[in-house]
């Protein structure tokens, strides 16, 4: 009996993904847990594996296509077994798999000024002419859809680019001409403007730009400040290095303040949901983490319920895990509260956009030195300011500067966090 692989959900933020990758066509054998293909979501790259073992009897998606959860990716069964899930014609032996393949994705994507290059049959053995030379043409070639797709999402011109099998556009030329246009060349030779190149917007630029414009649009966020005497951190950590070998972040120490904190300050586990404030039982904890071009934010779940060394060595597997592109959409999507450091970079402060559906996020700057009274001389003192910024549908001013308040007095007396 054949069997459906369908996309799974993408998250507790989306179910829309963008087909990345497919490493299988009509014909193959597979067994289970061989990655089939890989989904773009909003956060991650998900890889798509098989629960069955087979002949891959359909794949009804290719690269660039956009899909939603439960959409039927591929279908895989026993040789020569029917398949429901696409029309007779495109199994039988007498149409060649790349036609069938072409055929299956205009009628899954069903756009109408979509066409395909024709491939007859009585001459699929015959070798395609290249143009010999390279000039543009005098009108576009024939693209294939996930090829378009990927032109517009790329800013480049399908006029401008020569297919390299001589018959219609692919991905790969469209990615080829996106990669030319990356290494310098100027799209615009004004003198005046001194010429500019196009920055590809990828997927995963469009939704953290479509997602931090609704914050802003939708979330009345307010802000403020506090000023932390960092030295009682700064001893722990040497502690935890001389006694334990274990080197902590500041991250981790500001995270289990905060999940300390949020025993007397509930709301800082409060979403805002379908309308609703849901306040959870447990303080799932993000850290945004930056990556090549991208942002995502890993979350420690149940933060609440661990010691400092879980929380240090729960944070270095997530960032392992963003940074090698293996994070899955489980991982991420699932926090109530978000830190944002930037300190590494010199900055002293800053402020964060909440990142929705949370409460609230923190923006930490980096420890400076500055002078402080002590009632008789300055002294200098290690500082970090960090800045909140509340959702005021959740948090109010009051609740959200007694919140800080508690968090600034654990870290300058971290002794009180580990009872």
């Amino acid at each position: 009996m054949s069997q459906e692989i369908k996309m799974p959900s993408a998250g507790q933020t989306t179910d829309a993904a963008r087909i990345a990758c497919v490493n299988i066509k009509v014909g193959d054998t597979v067994k289970r847990g061989d990655v089939l293909m890989e989904a773009e979501t909003d956060k991650a790259v998900l890889p798509i594996e098989s629960f069955a073992a087979g002949e891959v009897l359909a794949v009804l998606v290719a690269e660039g296509d956009d899909v939603d959860a439960g959409t039927v990716l591929a279908v895989i069964g026993k040789h020569g077994e029917g398949c429901a899930a696409v029309a007779p014609a495109a199994l039988e032996a007498e149409e060649p798999v790349q036609t069938a393949q072409l055929k299956r994705t205009a009628q899954a994507e069903n756009v109408e000024e979509e066409y395909l290059p024709i491939i007859k049959e009585d001459k699929k053995d015959a070798p395609i002419k290249v143009p010999a030379a390279a000039a543009k043409p005098s009108k576009v070639s024939p693209a294939m859809p996930n090829a378009k797709w990927e032109a517009r999402d790329q800013n480049i011109d399908l006029a401008d680019i020569v297919p390299a099998n001589g018959a219609f556009i692919t991905r790969r030329d469209v990615a080829a001409a996106a990669q030319k246009a990356a290494s310098g060349v100027p799209v615009s030779a004004s003198e005046e403007d001194g010429g500019y190149t196009v920055m590809p917007l990828t997927r995963t630029r469009e939704i953290i730009g479509r997602r931090m414009h609704e914050s802003m649009q939708n979330i009345p966020a307010w802000q403020c400040t506090t000023c932390i005497d960092m030295t009682g951190c700064i001893a722990l950590r040497e502690k935890f290095i001389s006694k334990r070998g274990i080197k902590l972040s500041y991250n981790d120490l500001i995270a289990k303040a905060v999940a300390v904190a949020a025993r007397n300050f509930p709301l800082v586990n409060a979403r805002f949901e379908d309308g609703e404030v849901r306040i959870y039982g447990h303080t799932n904890i993000g850290l945004a983490v930056a990556l090549d071009g991208a942002l995502v934010v890993p979350v420690i779940k149940k933060a609440d319920t661990m010691g400092l060394e879980q929380i240090s060595m729960a944070f270095k597997e997530k960032i392992s895990a963003a940074r090698g592109n293996k994070l899955m959409p489980s991982d991420m999507g699932c926090g109530s509260i978000t830190i944002s450091n930037l300190g590494m970079y010199s900055v002293h402060h800053f402020t964060a956009i909440v990142n929705p559906p949370e409460s609230c996020i923190l923006a930490v700057g980096g420890l400076q030195v500055e002078p402080v009274w002590n009632g008789s001389a300055f002294l200098p003192v290690n500082r970090m300011y960090i800045t909140g910024s509340f959702d005021h549908r959740i948090i109010d001013g009051a609740y959200g500067a007694q919140f800080l308040q508690e968090v600034k007095q654990l870290l300058e007396d971290p002794g009180l966090m580990l009872l």
